[in-house]
């Protein structure tokens, strides 16, 4: 048995954000990663799909350069800063390490992985939404032979054709936000036939210009909006993207369907009724919070969170997940904030009777008022 005070599970941003936090108040943690290298979804996505710019997205301890602040960020950029950043900061990480399920104990949790049990204090999911692609259950998928892709498998447009085992195909493009449009547009530069499903309107960010002219404002009332708590406004979704996106489905080029009713090997049949033969299903339907190793402990349920922790369990925490504590909670931005929080919290509960307290000279153990040591 392993015993960690602090056990953080996942070495995204949101893991190794909390790990420098953490190295900086002199609190014993190790961060658990199953992949080879921290940033690991970082290193599957493609560059087609941008991220904001650096000045939302860099973590506490490594600034970029003041030329690159406004510049978007690139997923190969970011996996990369990550890499860096884990190295720099010298954060605790054990990569290639599988986590395969988390119970509850009296004095907190043990985690059981392909390497071996790990005991902690503190545990700390921080294993986000990337690692696990969400594709709906529609009627026949499962048994259709047709390809089917989610867009966490498309790193090159290469990836299409590979799969075809031809230059071009007809595909189904399922969703309507920002992967869905990126990836439209690059494919049907490459010459493929595209259509596009949607179950909800589809719905536009503002031109780049509009966007750049906005954005002071729409920053300074989210700054406003995580200190109040006010819910997550829907227009914060990502969006298809004005200019030639819309164009391609105001001109007809990319066809669109409503949401999908079956799959009948090749053949779709859309809940309007119209049926149409597709090579590839192109699922750009977003991910789910990865959570079935702590399905023992959350009895199969979604976990209630307020400021971090769950309501049910003490000392189980959440860190990237959407509504932690603000409504930036599950973005970049919000994470650097979120780990400073966390670890503060984490500090001052290390410094109560009978707790771990960890100093520069050497950790120790503080009697409880009834005299027990923890």
């Amino acid at each position: 048995m392993n015993n960690i005070p602090i056990l953080i599970l996942g070495a995204g941003p949101a893991g190794l954000s909390l790990g420098y936090q953490l190295s900086e108040r002199n609190l014993p943690y190790l961060v658990l990663e199953k992949s080879s290298e921290v940033g690991s979804t970082f290193y599957s996505m493609t560059d087609s799909t941008e991220y904001g710019p650096w000045v939302n997205n860099t973590l506490a301890g490594s600034p970029v350069p003041l030329g690159k602040l406004l510049a978007r960020t690139t997923r190969s950029e970011y996996a990369r800063y990550l890499s860096e950043y884990r190295s720099r900061h010298n954060i605790k990480v054990k990569t290639n390490v599988t986590v395969l399920s988390a119970s509850k104990t009296e004095s907190g949790y043990e985690v059981e992985t392909d390497q071996g049990m790990y005991s902690c204090t503190v545990l700390v999911n921080a294993t986000g939404y990337y690692c696990n692609p969400y594709i709906p259950d529609f009627s026949g998928l499962q048994e259709s032979n047709v390809i089917k892709l989610h867009s966490a498998q498309y790193r090159w447009p290469t990836t299409i054709s590979d799969a075809l085992g031809k230059p071009t195909g007809k595909i189904l493009i399922v969703g309507s936000r920002l992967s869905a449009g990126e990836l439209m547009e690059e494919l049907h530069k490459m010459g493929h036939e595209i259509h596009l499903s949607h179950r909800s309107k589809i719905k536009y960010w503002p031109s780049p210009t509009e966007e750049a002219l906005l954005s002071p404002f729409s920053m300074a009332w989210e700054h406003i909006a995580a200190r109040i708590n006010a819910p997550k406004p829907p227009n914060l979704n990502p969006r298809l993207r004005r200019g030639f996106q819309k164009s391609l489905l105001d001109r007809g080029i990319v066809p669109t369907h409503p949401n999908i009713k079956e799959v009948r090997g090749l053949e779709v049949e859309f809940e309007n009724g119209h049926t149409e033969g597709f090579e590839v299903l192109l699922f750009c339907t977003g991910y789910q919070p990865a959570l079935a190793h702590l399905w023992p402990i959350l009895n199969g349920k979604k976990p209630e969170v307020s400021n971090l922790e769950t309501k049910e369990h003490e000392n189980l925490f959440f860190l990237g997940y959407e509504h932690g504590r603000t409504i930036r909670s599950q973005f970049l931005r919000g994470i650097r904030d979120d780990a400073r929080y966390l670890a503060e919290i984490l500090q001052e509960r290390m410094r109560l009777p009978g707790t771990l307290v960890v100093s520069k000279e050497k950790p120790q153990i503080l009697p409880s008022p009834s005299g027990v040591t923890a």
